[in-house]
């Protein structure tokens, strides 16, 4: 009999399931809008804030439960008004390509002595070499990348530091939202881990390597302040969340008038999705506008792809801000070779091909790809800053969005035309950066119209209109009118703030201003319009703010000149709605409710005689249902991010949840089990980057006090903890009640006690499972899934597997990935091996195996690991601190630590993504010794960081655990 094979390849999402990033208008409406959603056609949704993005901005992290219909809760959350932007939350991918060509010492991308196709930087650096505006401002470029090598030497004298906050103390001193943020931050660690990165330290070079110090090489910017941001590990969310960090320090420095936070000028963005559009990248997308009103410019590589981004997407470079500088790749001949084109998405190219720039352990590479050509446009925004330019200097306080317009606009005008790139990028050539000095300059010397207009209305009949004059003006115009009125009302000699008065209410103004200079007046126009009070609105805010079985308050804001408040509510499946009832107050108590019912209210507002508002609705749901999501049950909570339950199963059913911060409820029953049955089950964990070793505990509320006692009700636990799949069996005890209960699962890092709720200050994650005890059944015998594996005939590319048979199997589902690899490719087959082709060479795999017994299956197995043959070794790291040593490095069993006499020392070994795995307190005597640091935990292979301090100095190494 010939089997056939079917296989079912992996194709990762391009977005994360169960996720949504959502900008509220309002973050005080947050609760009442998470209420709202908690239900999709009466199903549960699990719609929960995951995390707020950006301190100070309703920009949140959604999770929701990915088993509902994703796309109709999208359109459903699209239509409530209380959204500004939602979308999904998309993977990203890195812009840089492997360099293939040999080292040469000059940098032809700057100055090319075989003529051409450089951006003529050595002419640019003959007005300003960087480093800090005409009025001594640090000039700081936000690099949003995988982090920084902190003693490279063309690097080091240029990073930024928040001076404002001391390092390592657990303590935001300088009050911005950030604990220890000073060297940078990490959006992953929650603190300034951004040492040793590999791509930012490549792209940093271009952005301001060193220049003129007698070794390596010069960036654009000779001087200039680096700011790492570690935000770049594969998802939207956490670029989101970077952009959010670069946006905060600016802002502060906005509103401080310079005194604290950063001069944040320009992003650096070589990372990506091919293929994006702007349709699924919202939020992304308005990133660059919120930061451009804050005058940071945004400059992004386009894909390292041959095609037309116009026509096949690309993200961010389709998106359309003002704000945003997108940058393809050209080689010493002006040729675009590799890299993505558009004539509307693409703003212009600069060198990309064969580019000399720094590189980790203190090297130089030669590197090709559209991430080296977009940090050298980057680099001359910042640049263009430190040009003896009055005018630039005082709107970049003044106004900074006006500044960010006008050194976007010099770069653009200025770029050389290229003939092949007329038709390819939409300034039809590549950058110059000598001539985007020059036309700055130009524009210096003109007679600008005021920025910053704006227009305050406190009542329906006055405005205050303030506005910031440009250096050089001698006289402001005003002029204002009602909108469709001919003629204007001047004002000559108008000050700062100036007051209208005897406007009508609910009419819309114009308002413009021009300046007078020496001997001229400004050739543009600073204009806007404006609306008075009194036009009467729907009430906005509208929320339910109290709820119960049969009673319900909600309240609401008032509307300017309203005299009273009409409302009505039915249940949402009636077509009539109850008797309109009127109130002059904002808030309102509904009676006699029905449980586990959904209602509709409706509200308008009276203004006047006979003048009515639109209406506002809301719909909102009563408790009272017979589920799991009204049970008081205790609330654990966890530290989020590093690892979580990436799946639960019961006899083969299983049910995905991913990550979701720290605790998951899932209200529906989820598992029908019988007192006395045994059944097998399989937890699937989930890691950030690397995995660690973890604790589970099972319970199950047998007697259905909303208690989980102990030891009665604690149905399995593990004694050792392990960071693989873990597969076994439950039994019920005989005892259980009939009916609706709950069942916990609990994940903890590092701690082996028995506990089922507490606030953890251990990593991990908690799932609540609604589950039926039905005592009507019989119970059944489990399809087991235990089994050996065997690898055999390793090669680079392909390897056989096998396993043991179980006799009741008629056939296995088997899956296999690369460790790293969040997605499983899968196979049906009916035999107990398998020969998997298609490898890549020395990468590590895992493989599962699950066990079908007609209509029933077993749990899959735990993962089994093999690596296929090498071609080529791996590279060694080593690190070395003055007169500290941490020693051996690559290390196994022991690691040691010498430091200077008589000092006393605190250590604190990190895994690479920022979770603290142990500390050490060591006090040196009179001759420096080593000491053996013992270590508590497991260790999985990988790099890992020791940080080491002591008083007045601190640092942190690198390490290699084999």
């Amino acid at each position: 009999m010939c089997l056939q094979q079917t296989k079912l390849d992996a194709q990762r999402m391009d977005y994360v399931p169960g996720q949504f990033l959502i900008w509220l208008e309002d973050k005080g409406t947050l609760d009442s809008f998470v209420e709202d959603h908690s239900s999709l056609d009466n199903l549960p949704t699990g719609f929960v804030p995951k995390k707020i993005l950006i301190p100070n901005h309703a920009i949140f992290l959604f999770q929701f439960d990915p088993a509902i219909n994703e796309t109709a809760f999208l359109n459903d959350l699209k239509e409530d008004k209380r959204v500004k932007i939602i979308q999904y939350n998309h993977w990203l991918e890195n812009r840089s390509l492997i360099p293939d060509d040999s080292l040469f010492n000059q940098q032809w991308n700057f100055l090319n002595t075989n003529g051409g196709a450089d951006i003529d930087a050595d002419l640019a650096w003959e007005i300003t070499t960087g480093g800090t505006t005409p009025s001594g401002n640090d000039i700081v470029i936000a690099l949003i990348d995988d982090g920084i090598d902190p003693d490279h030497p063309d690097l080091q004298p240029n990073l930024w530091q928040n001076n404002a906050e001391i390092p390592y103390n657990g303590i935001d001193d300088d009050g911005n939202g950030y604990i220890d943020d000073y060297a940078g931050w990490n959006v992953q660690a929650n603190f300034d881990l951004v040492q040793y990165g590999i791509h930012g330290v490549q792209v940093s070079g271009l952005l301001g390597a060193k220049g003129d110090n007698g070794e390596g090489i010069a960036g654009i910017n000779w001087d200039v302040k680096i700011m790492p941001i570690v935000g770049i590990s594969g998802i939207e969310s956490e670029i989101i969340e970077a952009y959010g960090y670069a946006l905060n320090q600016r802002q502060l420095w906005n509103d401080t008038n310079g005194a604290q936070g950063a001069f944040v000028s320009v992003t650096n963005t070589s990372w990506g999705a091919d293929f994006g559009s702007p349709d699924d990248y919202p939020l992304w997308c308005e990133m660059f506008d919120l930061l451009g009103e804050a005058g940071i410019i945004s400059v992004a590589a386009t894909t390292n792809s041959n095609v037309d981004v116009d026509v096949e997407g690309d993200m961010p470079t389709s998106c359309s801000s003002p704000y945003l500088i997108t940058v393809t790749a050209t080689d010493e001949n002006d040729q675009r070779n590799f890299a993505g084109y558009g004539l509307e998405s693409i703003d212009l190219a600069a060198p990309g091909e064969d580019i000399l720039t720094t590189d980790i352990f203190g090297q130089y590479s030669i590197l090709t790809g559209t991430s080296f050509a977009c940090p050298q446009v980057a680099g001359l925004a910042a640049l263009l800053y430190s040009a003896p330019c009055e005018q630039l200097d005082v709107l970049s306080l003044s106004a900074p969005a006006d500044a960010a317009n006008l050194v976007r606009d010099a770069i653009l005008a200025g770029v050389d035309p290229v003939p092949q790139l007329e038709e390819e990028v939409n300034t039809g050539g590549r950058l110059n950066a000598f001539h985007a000095v020059e036309t700055l300059l130009d524009g210096c010397t003109a007679c600008l119209s005021p920025v910053g207009l704006e227009v305050q209305t406190d009542n329906d009949s006055t405005a205050l209109v303030q506005w910031v004059s440009i250096p050089g003006t001698i006289e402001t115009v005003l002029q204002w009118r009602e909108a469709g009125n001919a003629d204007w009302n001047i004002v000559p000699n108008a000050e700062t703030p100036y007051f209208l008065e005897g406007l009508a209410a609910c009419a819309e103004y114009e308002v413009r201003l021009k300046a007078l200079c020496d001997g001229q007046e400004s050739q543009s126009i600073t204009q806007g319009i404006f609306t008075t009070l009194g036009c009467c609105e729907a009430p906005d805010g509208l929320q339910l703010i109290e709820i119960n079985e049969e009673d319900g308050i909600l309240c609401w804001d008032a509307v300017y000149g309203a005299s009273s408040y009409t409302y009505q509510y039915k249940l949402e499946s009636d077509p009539t709605w109850s008797d309109p009832v009127t109130t002059g107050g904002t808030t309102v108590m509904l009676s006699g409710l029905m449980p586990c019912e959904s209602y509709q209210f409706l509200l308008q507002a009276a203004c006047g005689i006979d003048q009515q508002s639109p209406y506002s609705i809301i719909a909102f749901e009563v408790p009272g249902c017979e589920d799991c999501s009204e049970q008081n049950y205790c609330f654990p909570e966890f530290s989020p991010w590093f690892e979580w339950i990436e799946s639960f199963s019961i006899n083969g059913q299983e049910i995905l949840t991913g990550n979701n911060d720290g605790y998951y409820q899932h209200t529906d029953v989820a598992f029908n089990l019988t007192p006395g049955g045994t059944y097998s089950f399989s937890i699937v964990p989930g890691f950030s980057d690397w995995t660690y070793p973890e604790y589970y505990m099972i319970w199950i509320d047998y007697d259905q006090d909303e208690i989980f006692d102990q030891p009665t009700e604690l149905v399995w636990s593990n004694e050792d903890p392990t960071d693989q799949v873990i597969t076994d069996t439950i039994t019920l005890d005989t005892t259980a009640l009939p009916g609706i209960t709950r069942l916990r699962l609990i994940q903890v890092f590092g701690n082996s006690g028995t506990f089922s709720c507490t606030v953890f200050e251990e990593y991990g994650e908690t799932e609540d499972y609604c589950i039926y005890i039905d005592d009507s059944q019989s119970p059944g015998l489990p399809c087991m899934t235990n089994v050996e594996f065997e690898a055999s005939n390793i090669l680079e590319e392909s390897a056989l597997i096998s396993w043991n048979s179980d006799s009741l199997a008629s056939q296995y589902a088997f899956r296999w990935r690369k460790e790293v690899d969040q997605d499983w490719n899968e196979s049906i087959i009916e035999d107990s091996q398998l020969q998997l082709t298609g490898l890549d060479e020395c990468t590590i795999y895992e493989v599962q195996v699950q066990t079908l017994c007609g209509a029933n299956a077993g749990a899959f197995s735990e993962s089994y690991l093999f690596q296929t043959a090498c071609i080529q070794n791996a590279i060694s790291l080593s690190a070395k601190a003055g007169k500290i040593l941490v020693y051996p490095n690559p290390f196994e069993d022991e690691l040691f630590f010498k430091g200077a006499s008589e000092t006393d020392y605190q250590l604190a070994l990190f895994s690479v993504d920022g979770r603290l795995l142990q500390q050490w307190e060591i006090s040196t005597g009179l001759e420096p010794e080593s000491r053996l640091l013992g270590l508590n935990l497991k260790l999985a292979a990988g790099m890992y960081y020791l940080r080491w301090q002591s008083e007045g100095a601190a640092g942190v190494f690198p390490l290699v655990h084999h």
